[in-house]
């Protein structure tokens, strides 16, 4: 362990003689390793890892999840989509998405879609394509749905989920 720089927040830091890894898009030491130059920000940034967050515009994150969702609609309807991110929150490499997607020229806009989706190999993957059907029990909009997928999948951070 030696001395590196990495950016972090728009700042040039450095790292010496401390142990640095890097997690959903926050740096971070590792216990007992102190992070030269990050003063506050380092508090803000073991916060943002213990609780949900929503990924800024443009980061690579944000682009993979819903890179993630786009060729789930894509693979599901055949269709060729942008979004319009109305809600995002991750936490723990699982993700929760509400989006509008719409064609790339703007003529065209589809029903607004959700999904919940899980970080594995690197990869985001969508794990729950919920229907939005209005008299189905089981689809997004109906009581006790987002308790019905917790159960599904109960590493979820409850979190993630809308209020």
């Amino acid at each position: 362990m030696g001395s590196e720089r990495f950016r972090f927040g728009g700042r040039t830091l450095a790292a010496v003689n401390c142990l640095v890894t890097f997690v959903s898009g926050l740096w971070f030491s590792l216990p007992g390793f102190p992070l030269a130059g990050l003063g506050a920000n380092h508090g803000q940034a073991l916060a943002a890892a213990s609780q949900a967050y929503t990924p800024p515009a443009g980061s690579a994150e944000r682009r993979a999840i819903v890179e993630a969702l786009r060729q789930k609609l894509r693979s599901l309807h055949q269709v060729e989509a942008i979004f319009e991110v109305h809600y995002l929150k991750v936490h723990r490499g699982w993700a929760w998405i509400e989006a509008s997607p719409r064609s790339p020229d703007g003529r065209q806009r589809y029903e607004p879609v959700s999904a919940l989706l899980r970080e594995e190999g690197g990869r985001w993957q969508v794990a729950e394509f919920p229907c939005t059907e209005e008299d189905n029990p089981d689809c997004l909009g109906q009581p006790g749905y987002f308790q019905k997928l917790r159960a599904r999948f109960p590493a979820a951070p409850r979190d993630i989920f809308p209020q």
